[in-house]
């Protein structure tokens, strides 16, 4: 297969690499097409385009071997283009798809929670609930499926499962961009829930992070503001106090 084919589909910001299979020549050039074409559609943001290109990959390797971990990655991609492309259900059958022919695959942790992410759109909790945990159990996803986790809770009104699965969040580091955007949006449910000790003890945790400050200034700032306007918050208050100075450090 033709050494172009090692191109990175990218999603979201994470890159997963396609590692070439034996194939016949007038195939492989197909399908590095198609591959190609299907990477131009997710960097425009084109995820219909993506899914059809991916779709139309999937039935061109019917000839050979599509169950061939090599299509593990194609069809986790696939389920991320309907996802992103608020195609709820069409996500839901491909990452369920991927989980059965991949069950112990290389994406199976973050099908699992992209899958949940999808119930929880569909408000499908109970199902969301399920994968989100599993997911939450590799380390690498613990902070994206326990936000994730989280805010299913909260829509559930279950408030003291969300706190429960927020505050496990106090021991987690936090190195990657997604874990950063994750934990700033944890901070932000913690302080919708109205937990301003737990949301300062997160940020005092988190406040010797790498990239992680100025992600939580914002998010800090703003919950004062609204804390205060609410009255679970006074200007002199010790919470209050240290909240400030996270948000300005």
């Amino acid at each position: 297969m033709p050494r172009r084919i090692l191109k990175a589909i990218v999603v979201l910001g994470a890159c997963a690499w396609l590692v070439p299979a034996p194939q016949a020549a007038a195939q492989a050039l197909d399908l590095d097409k198609l591959f190609a074409d299907a990477e131009v559609a997710f960097k425009s943001q084109d995820f219909g385009a993506a899914a059809a290109k991916l779709e139309a990959l999937l039935k061109e390797a019917q000839a050979g071997d599509p169950n061939a971990p090599v299509f593990e990655m194609v069809r986790y991609n696939l389920g991320r283009a309907y996802l992103n492309g608020e195609q709820e259900e069409k996500a839901i059958k491909a990452f369920q798809e991927c989980l059965a022919a991949f069950p112990k695959g290389a994406y199976t942790s973050r099908c699992r929670l992209d899958l949940g992410r999808a119930y929880m759109v569909t408000n499908k909790d109970e199902e969301a609930v399920r994968e989100l945990t599993t997911a939450a159990l590799d380390p690498r996803l613990r902070t994206e499926s326990a936000f994730i986790l989280a805010k299913v809770y909260t829509n559930m009104g279950k408030k003291p499962d969300a706190l429960k699965v927020l505050s496990g969040l106090l021991k987690v580091d936090v190195r990657t961009p997604d874990q950063t955007s994750s934990a700033v949006e944890a901070a932000a449910l913690l302080g919708e829930l109205g937990e301003p000790e737990m949301l300062g003890a997160y940020l005092a945790r988190l406040n010797g992070e790498i990239g992680v400050r100025k992600a939580f200034a914002w998010v800090t700032s703003q919950y004062i503001v609204k804390a205060e306007e609410l009255g679970k918050l006074n200007s002199k208050d010790d919470d209050a106090a240290k909240a400030r100075k996270h948000a300005s450090a």
